[in-house]
């Protein structure tokens, strides 16, 4: 590497998912320092919540998350931390979160943010700080009704989809909002601010407010994701504007099916931006990483050798690279490329990876390879006249 990070520098990655708050630590070298888990289904039993989430037994669709309990996993991380790293040498903090999970400020949280006290616990601190004690998370399904009206206020899907980058579902943020403005007035109008998971944590972290980062914010059917601003006819039939601007398969065959109309997916899109076929090689991440038939499923759709960084908890390992080239754009005040933090030496840092399933070589898996091929141009000429029939999205 061409530059030292400060000696004896920690970097801190966090990723709060569904169901689990989980921490990386890496050191100026990228090398693991330790990686710590709470779960809150057994960590946080009193929530009481199965697969961190409730579901609601007299709505249907309605899945939400105890904001307070994500709180107090931080609260506990921090214990678990405090074991293992010295908090002065960490230099740079950054983090992950589930998608469209949202969470509630109520009036007046901005002031008790920004007067957090680091020798207390955060728990007791906010547990009044929100005007809605569940969050809404990406499992809702409850929210059709607003969905279609947030449809027909584009004139359709496609002119949603143009604009904001998606079709309306359930679990974007917009409907979400709308749905508790319809039915939980009260609660909407004593709402200081709205955050999504990622600038939650951002904002206990800093202790004040923290901005939605523009790529979380494109996912949140509000946002017009050309000029990067909210779009304001999402904003007035989501009844937003002072807000915002202030199946279940269990057979077999019918899973793999599932997983391999995802990778055919992928190689169809990553081959029309230019990926060479077949690849040099893949590295597979996240948890499924550790799903031996999975990988075998990649190597044989993309014909291509798969290999599998150290941890599959990738979120929180990214996270923590993240927090070091942060720290690093910031120092040489421009943005230098991620590459440049672990060029030469990414084989002796957290980042490297190992083969775990090399490409198939027999007359079989040509055979397999030339089928799935096929398939996969099938699937894009079903796309192309999609798209003649009802324009680009």
């Amino acid at each position: 590497m061409g530059f030292a990070f400060p000696e004896d520098s920690l970097f801190l990655g966090f990723d709060s998912s569904t169901q689990s708050l989980k921490a990386t630590v890496l050191d100026g070298d990228l090398t693991l320092v330790t990686s710590q888990t709470v779960h809150f289904d057994s960590e946080l039993s009193h929530y009481k919540t199965k697969d961190g989430v409730y579901r609601d037994p007299e709505e249907d669709g309605r899945i939400v998350s105890p904001t307070l309990m994500w709180v107090e996993a931080l609260d506990l991380m921090l214990e678990k931390l405090k074991s293992k790293v010295d908090f002065t040498k960490i230099t740079a903090i950054s983090g992950s979160g589930q998608q469209h999970g949202s969470v509630y400020w109520k009036k007046g949280s901005e002031a008790t943010l920004s007067s957090l006290d680091h020798s207390e616990k955060l728990t007791p601190q906010l547990k009044d700080a929100f005007s809605i004690p569940e969050s809404p998370v990406w499992m809702d399904s409850s929210t059709t009704k607003q969905c279609r009206e947030l449809e027909n206020a584009f004139e359709g899907a496609i002119e949603l989809a143009r604009v904001t980058g998606s079709c309306a579902y359930e679990r974007y943020t917009g409907p979400q909002i709308k749905k508790i403005f319809e039915n939980q007035r009260s609660v909407y109008e004593n709402t200081d601010r709205i955050s999504l998971v990622s600038s939650f944590m951002a904002s206990i972290l800093i202790g004040k407010y923290a901005s939605i980062d523009e790529t979380d914010g494109a996912g949140m059917n509000l946002m017009d994701i050309k000029s990067r601003v909210w779009s304001n006819i999402a904003l007035e039939v989501e009844d937003l504007v002072s807000t915002t601007k202030s199946m279940k398969f269990y057979r077999l065959c019918q899973i793999r099916a599932i997983i391999e109309g995802q990778l055919l997916s992928m190689r169809g899109h990553a081959e029309r931006f230019g990926m060479p076929s077949p690849p040099n090689r893949i590295i597979a991440t996240g948890g499924a990483s550790a799903n031996a038939s999975i990988l075998k499923s990649i190597a044989q759709i993309f014909g291509s050798s798969v290999y599998t960084v150290q941890r599959p908890d990738s979120a929180s390992l990214g996270a923590a690279v993240r927090a070091a080239h942060g720290w690093l754009c910031n120092k040489e005040g421009k943005f230098v490329p991620i590459s440049q933090i672990y060029e030469g030496n990414q084989d002796k840092t957290a980042l490297s990876s190992k083969l775990a399933v090399p490409a198939g070589e027999t007359e079989a898996d040509k055979v397999l390879l030339q089928k799935y091929t096929l398939l996969m141009k099938k699937r894009l000429d079903i796309e192309r006249s999609l798209v003649e029939k009802f324009g680009r999205v």
